[in-house]
């Protein structure tokens, strides 16, 4: 939805531009980023835990959890 002249407008649906799927194992203690987040994102963690900093915000995943990363 966009707001032009204060009216609230439906502009369909929003299309990403295909998808995929992968897997990464990260060894303990490693970081990444920062980065950009330019898709929508699911992530599912199996085992472990991880911190997410969005917008300097900490998030923390914990084992056979999900999260949403939005762009």
């Amino acid at each position: 939805m966009k707001h032009a002249n204060g009216k609230i407008i439906d502009t369909g649906s929003i299309w990403f531009g295909g998808s995929s799927v992968g897997s990464t194992l990260y060894p303990p203690e490693s970081t990444l980023g920062p980065r950009i987040q330019a898709y929508v994102q699911l992530v599912f963690l199996h085992f472990g835990s991880v911190d997410i900093y969005v917008d300097g915000v900490q998030h923390t995943l914990k084992s056979n959890s999900v999260q949403l990363l939005l762009p």
